[in-house]
């Protein structure tokens, strides 16, 4: 969960309960894979932006002052799916779920359904490594490290146990100055 930089909106992203499921085949899932955003006091909640199968890190760019999530995406697909780093929109579908991911690739497991949708899939930021587990990011602020790092993204990652081949903890750092989308993560040590 966090606020808005000007403290009036609450973002509060809810994973899905499924690696395919989504609010066409199960009602569970309606409100879920999204960000909801509430009034402070939690009144008047309505969807910032769905489609994000599981946003388990969120911040605000102190300087833009734009969301940006880190994504696990769904098991099952190989190392086809990535996780991503995305800055999602606010009142802009990114995506069906369970029907594509990173750009308008079709799930296997759900054929033909929705291909209406394949177009309008958006393709994130920031790919990172298959299953790689992006958990949490921070923008920096500090004076500590080299200046061109002032306003990059470090994430952490935890490795995963489905992922060929195996990779395990680190940190990387997003260097946001880069105009190219999607851009690349820069592994550190």
């Amino acid at each position: 969960m966090r606020f808005s930089l000007d403290g009036k909106t609450m973002l509060v992203s809810v994973g899905s309960a499924s690696n395919v499921d989504d609010s066409d085949i199960s009602p569970l899932e309606k409100n879920r894979s999204a960000i909801l955003a509430y009034n402070p006091d939690g009144s008047g909640m309505h969807i910032y932006a769905s489609g994000i199968r599981n946003c388990v890190g969120e911040e605000i760019n102190p300087t833009t002052g734009e969301l940006w999530c880190s994504v696990n995406e769904r098991d099952g697909l190989g190392n086809k799916p990535r996780p991503r780093l995305h800055h999602p929109r606010p009142a802009r579908r990114i995506l069906r779920l369970a029907l594509y991911y990173t750009g308008g690739h079709p799930d296997p497991r759900l054929p033909g359904k929705h291909p209406e949708l394949k177009d309008k899939v958006l393709v994130p930021d920031v790919l990172l490594g298959a299953h790689n587990a992006s958990l949490e990011m921070t923008f920096y602020t500090g004076t500590q490290f080299p200046a061109e790092y002032k306003g990059d993204i470090f994430a952490s990652e935890h490795g995963s146990w489905n992922r060929v081949p195996r990779a395990g903890y680190e940190v990387i750092r997003i260097p946001l100055h880069q105009t190219a989308t999607p851009r690349a993560a820069m592994r550190t040590s």
